[in-house]
């Protein structure tokens, strides 16, 4: 039914009343309500009908026909419609407008239209709200809840800060005993000592920083500067003299000499050098070329024929007639070099 029941009394002597918008009851208006809103809680909301249908069944029902009905508001529909406006007796579901300063009671029916005199079973009797109830007990404590997370550490707390804490205290809130400020503080800074402030586990080792830059180069003859010097300012008062102290030092340096530092990185290759001077073109002389290789072929070839004897057959026309041929093998190996030259192989040498 939407809400719990309160009943008022007035003409007729009881009536039901739902504290909110409920088919088959009547309502309560209250400042604020509108005819259209009392009608989309009472039918559209809980899936009954839409607002318009909801709103011709309260205007049109003749349990509402004592309230005022006008046209403000109900432009749209082009009818006079119900006016929810505090001019009603408290209580009375017949109060004519104008009988009091109430908002009215406004009749809520059912789907079929039914007036509060058409509801089966009539209208409940009168009765009177009781006093409310006592509180309930209350409910058994629920679980609980996950611990939160760990808040960040505060501030690290010295003794120094303790006792100052301490001192303000006893300034503003002196002992009426024996004990004065000094023999407390005496006695607090006693137990402090033997009880320091406890410290939280330490955290997490940091990542490793980077190496800074080597320093400069210590070499032996600095080290024993720094030891002369410092042993003419803070003279030994004993038998060993500074020359002694700096023998053996310089004996322990020779055997145990300052540590070098890693090799460092290559440095970056050189810029090539510049080119050398061209030499001196080669001479022309002992070269030939294709045409005087064709020239020293045949003056050779021609030598040989002339020594030729002119019967022929002898052994040394023989001799000769080689002696021809080899020239001609020696032409042919010229012009062929003479070839490669032509090609690109430069000069040929004899």
């Amino acid at each position: 039914m939407g809400g719990s029941l309160a009943y008022l009394f007035g003409s007729p002597p009881s009536i039901p009343v739902s504290l909110s918008p409920t088919p088959g009851y009547y309502y309560q208006v209250v400042k604020g309500d509108l005819p259209s809103k009392i009608a989309k809680k009472a039918y559209t909301d809980t899936g009954l009908a839409d607002v318009r249908t909801g709103l011709f069944l309260l205007n049109d029902n003749p349990a509402n026909n004592h309230i005022k009905k006008a046209a403000a508001g109900w432009e749209s529909y082009k009818i006079k419609g119900l006016q929810l406006n505090p001019d009603y007796a408290s209580g009375d579901a017949t109060a004519a407008h104008g009988s009091g300063s109430t908002y009215p009671l406004l009749w809520v029916p059912p789907l079929d239209g039914r007036t509060p005199d058409q509801m089966s079973g009539g209208a409940p009797g009168p009765q009177v709200p009781g006093s409310p109830g006592a509180p309930g007990m209350p409910g058994p404590q629920g679980p609980q809840g996950p611990a939160g997370q760990v808040g960040p550490a505060g501030p690290p707390v010295s003794n120094d800060t303790v006792m100052q804490l301490i001192g303000d205290y006893m300034e503003s809130h002196p002992t009426g005993g024996g004990l004065s400020k000094a023999d407390l503080a005496t006695a607090i800074a006693q137990y402090m000592k033997a009880h320091p402030v406890a410290q939280g586990a330490p955290g997490p080792q940091g990542p490793a920083g980077q190496a800074g830059p080597a320093g400069p180069p210590v070499s032996n003859s600095t080290v024993m500067q720094l030891i002369g010097d410092y042993m003419e300012s803070h003279p030994t008062g004993g038998t060993v003299t500074q020359s002694d102290l700096a023998t053996a030092i310089a004996q322990y340096m020779k055997a145990h000499p300052v540590a070098q530092g890693p090799q460092g990185p290559q440095g970056e290759r050189g810029a090539r050098g510049e080119a050398g001077p061209q030499g001196s073109p080669a001479s022309d002389g002992g070269v030939l070329d294709l045409d005087q290789a064709r020239a020293f072929v045949d003056a050779r070839i021609r030598v040989a024929i002339r020594n030729l004897p002119a019967g022929g057959g002898s052994s040394t026309g023989e001799m000769n007639w080689w002696a021809i041929a080899a020239a001609g093998v020696v032409g042919a190996a010229a012009l062929m070099a003479g070839q490669q030259m032509k090609r690109g192989k430069g000069k040929v040498f004899s």
